[in-house]
């Protein structure tokens, strides 16, 4: 796969810059190979595509004039090269030579002061962009750069306001600015506020230059007669398409939103990852679900004094594999020494009463009682335990949230009480795990914060037992919905009982509906 054929041509980068300081030219010369082969096809080398074209020779001369001052530069570490090229990247403006109009002409405000035209757009009129911020300098105090020959922050200011006078001073001049920016609103340019001052002043509407006849074009390409909000979806699939097998995790989401359902498993639509993924709560679970597993697989008997520090160095070695930020290494270095002391404290408690079964188990069950076609149920078990009476702990791990007991005894939280269901109708019995009467079910919330982890557990075995009743009738009771051919796959039925995460909302277009005031429920009572 891709993996397999970018490993070897990385790797050897990517061990020169996790080891330590080298030299400029070193490292130069070592990212520019590793450029240089990724941008390699079948039938021309890298070199002649990496380099060719504007921006190839544009980048050619930047990268040699760094490669003829790289031996002023001391010997530094990866990270450090990295932002230094970064900084002298963005110095670089590339302008394309060709592709436009030979009489239209993109101009910065130096450039522009040479030129002079029939018709100029005055673009970015915006407080901050034109005229920029000229920010706040920690090192010197004004007397301090008027001593130095300096010239004041507020020179730039001067210059962008006799740039902006000569602008508008054309023949025929548009003067625009961005409303928004970054969805807030923004600030018009101190040229715009003064110039509505000045025609304030003597008398004259400051409209009249905002009311053009290219407005009236875009008002009549954007009138319509009505708008009318999209219904909230409700698509009815034929039964034969609908899905036979969910994860325990999925019954939730088939209550709460049943159009997700249909998206994913119908649909076969999958969200794609951002190209610069944020470190969400989804990657947080999976963190802390590979720290937790390494642990327990270390000590599966007893937990030794010193296994805080271990805990820690599992945590650390972890986040090196996954190459994480520094941002986010920083963001969780505290809360993992927290983690530490809580997990291993914690631990010690619980072997007192429990001994350690098996991690991530995988089990499943079919149903096929009082239905016209059998269902299958699958789980993946964080974590199974034996207490010591001879009954069963199922835990799950989680990076957040509340879990109520009084929500796990009634079924409504139903991940636990199913994943119960499967294990004692023998469901795990090809994880090695015989099927074996529940005493327990608890969520280990672990979030590294002021209270570092949390249990919410359920360990009285009637209420348990009637917990595991009340999600297995729920369960068949949604199933026997869905297969009814007109029962709906609707889009949130309950808005005040909408799913944390949601990765269809924007093809639900929740908003839209939701704006004709939809709060329908026709699943509700039956799931």
């Amino acid at each position: 796969n891709l993996l397999d054929h970018l490993h070897p041509i990385m790797q050897q980068g990517i061990n020169l810059f996790n080891s330590g300081s080298h030299n400029f030219k070193k490292l130069l010369k070592h990212h520019l190979e590793i450029a240089e082969t990724l941008a390699s096809s079948t039938d021309k080398n890298g070199e002649e595509l990496l380099w060719s074209g504007e921006e190839g020779e544009a980048v050619a001369n930047f990268f040699s004039e760094i490669h003829t001052y790289a031996d002023n530069i001391s010997n530094l570490n990866g990270k450090d090269y990295l932002s230094i090229l970064e900084q002298f990247m963005s110095s670089i403006t590339i302008r394309p030579r060709y592709g436009t109009h030979p009489r239209l002409m993109i101009l910065g405000q130096l450039e522009a002061r040479l030129i002079q035209a029939d018709r100029i757009i005055l673009s970015g009129l915006n407080e901050g962009t034109w005229p920029p911020d000229p920010g706040h300098d920690p090192w010197m105090s004004r007397p301090m750069r008027q001593k130095f020959g300096l010239p004041l922050p507020e020179r730039s200011i001067t210059l962008a306001a006799h740039d902006f006078v000569q602008g508008a001073c054309g023949r025929e001049v548009f003067l625009t600015r961005s409303e928004r920016i970054d969805d807030a609103p923004s600030v018009p340019s101190r040229w715009l506020q003064r110039l509505d001052t000045f025609l304030n002043a003597i008398n004259i509407d400051p409209n009249i230059l905002r009311e053009n006849h290219y407005k009236e074009y875009l008002r009549y390409l954007n009138d319509v007669d009505n708008v009318t909000p999209i219904e909230r979806p409700a698509p009815t699939p034929p039964i034969e398409s609908r899905p036979r097998q969910l994860s325990v995790t999925k019954i939730e989401t088939w209550l709460k939103d049943p159009y997700s359902i249909y998206a994913s498993k119908i649909l076969k639509l999958r969200k794609l990852d951002p190209l610069e993924k944020q470190f969400d709560a989804a990657e947080r679970g999976t963190l802390l679900h590979e720290i937790m597993d390494r642990f327990i697989k270390k000590y599966p008997k007893e937990i030794p004094n010193d296994a805080k520090n271990d805990f820690v160095s599992i945590a650390q070695d972890i986040l090196s594999e996954n190459s994480y930020n520094s941002a986010t290494i920083s963001f969780w270095k505290p809360r993992i020494k927290r983690l530490s002391n809580w997990v291993t404290g914690n631990e010690k408690i619980w072997r007192n009463k429990a001994s350690l079964s098996k991690t991530e188990v995988e089990g499943e069950i079919t149903f096929t009682k009082n239905l016209e076609m059998p269902f299958k149920l699958t789980a993946r078990a964080d974590r199974i335990d034996n207490l010591h009476d001879g009954m069963a702990a199922i835990i799950d791990y989680k990076s957040g949230g509340t879990y109520s007991i009084k929500k796990i005894g009634s079924a409504e939280l139903n991940q636990l009480p199913l994943e119960a269901i499967i294990l004692e109708e023998n469901g795990f019995y090809k994880s090695g795990i015989p099927a074996k009467k529940v005493g327990s079910i608890s969520y280990w919330t672990l979030t590294g914060g002021r209270v570092a982890g949390k249990i919410s557990e359920l360990k009285d075995s009637d209420k348990i037992e009637q917990s595991i009743i009340l999600a297995k009738s729920g369960l068949i009771q949604l199933i026997q919905t869905f297969d009814n051919p007109t029962t709906s796959y609707m889009a949130i039925p309950r808005l005040d009982n909408a799913p944390r995460f949601n990765d269809y909302e924007h093809l639900e277009r929740v908003k839209e509906w939701t704006a004709l005031g939809d709060n329908s429920d026709n699943i509700g009572d039956a799931a």
